[in-house]
This record gives structure tokens, sequence and C-alpha cells, in this order.
């Protein structure tokens, strides 16, 4: 036997002795810590579902970040992907102005605009400014949080289709698969039958 598959199978063996062995109590070995761990997770969950929901799109954006190489990889066709970008058109159409904007914004002239008014302003006055704007303060954070869930979802809803795209194209290829396979048995029935 090739001796890195003998030191493999010996330290397979220890891990598996180390797992299930235990010292004082079952609450020692790292299966019954994986299952008190599991117990918490789904204690978490139950208590804030939206963490559970977090985490499936966590779980799909690392999916697709993982399956987006290999398809540039299998050499998709400028065919394809022009129409992929003719069915997401609308979409992007839509979506391309705020980008520009975002793109265009000066963040660091904001900063600096903002750091004079701080150096310029007199404390007191800034207070009373702060106090009489409460109700337009509140209304701007509520607007902040509103983009906030809705650039959440923008994502959520980003994701959700480029899974679909690739369920799309995998089906498709399996389907052509088997088209392929039809055809090459009904190419082989025929000469099966000209040979006679």
């Amino acid at each position: 036997m090739d001796p890195t598959i003998l030191e493999l199978n010996t330290r397979i063996n220890n891990l598996e002795l180390t797992v299930s062995q235990k010292g004082g109590n079952d609450a020692d070995t790292l299966s019954s810590q994986i299952s008190a761990l599991k117990l918490k997770l789904a204690s978490v969950y139950q208590t804030h579902p939206e963490f559970e929901r977090l985490n499936e799109l966590n779980t799909r954006l690392k999916t697709l970040n993982k399956t987006a190489p290999r398809q540039e990889d299998d050499g998709v066709s400028d065919e394809v992907k022009l129409e992929t970008v003719n069915l997401h058109r609308n979409e992007i159409l839509e979506t391309y102005p705020a980008i520009v904007e975002l793109l265009n914004i000066q963040y660091a002239s904001i900063i600096n605009n903002i750091n004079n008014a701080i150096m310029t302003t007199d404390i007191q006055n800034n207070t009373e400014v702060l106090v009489s704007k409460r109700n337009q303060l509140e209304h701007i954070t509520k607007l902040y949080q509103i983009l906030n869930v809705k650039s959440m979802l923008i994502v959520e809803r980003y994701t959700e289709l480029c899974l679909r795209d690739n369920k799309f194209w995998v089906e498709l290829e399996k389907q052509l698969e088997g088209l392929n396979q039809k055809i090459k048995q009904i190419e082989d029935t025929k000469k099966q039958h000209n040979k006679y």
C-alpha cells in the first residue's frame, strides 16, 4: 500500500477515535459539542428568523461566486452573452442612471464641505439648528433606512435572477445532451439497418 495513503488512513482513524472518545462526560466529545452548537443555532434562528434568511442569502452568494468563474471557463459565446444582456435590457436601463449618479458622486468634496462647515459653525447655533430640524432629520433617517432595505431587496432579487439564469442554462445543456444522444441513437440504428 502507498505510504501516503497508509499515513492518511492512520490519521483518519486517530481523528475518528478523538471525535468519538469520551472524557469525563458526554459534553467533552466533539460530536456532542457540535450537537450543542446546532441546538443553539436553531434557537437563534427561531428567535431571529431574519438571521436564517441572511445565512441563506450568504450561502447563495457563495454558490453563485463559485459557479460564475466556471461558466467563464466553459467559454460562453458572444451570442449567448448578447442574448443575456437583451433579456435584462429593461432592468439595465432602469438602474443605469442610478449607477452613473453613484459613480459621479464627489465624496472627497462632500467630506471637505462637511469638515469646513463643522469648523466654521458655532456649536450653540448648530445645536439649535439640529433641534429645529429634528423632524426633517428623522424623516431623512427613515428614508435612509428604507433605501437600505430596498438595496437589500435589489441584491436579493439580483441573486435570485442569477441563480435562475444558471439553472436555465444548466437545464438547457442537459436537454441538448439528451437530444444529442437521441440523434446519435437514431443515426446508429439507421447505420445498423443499412448494413442489412
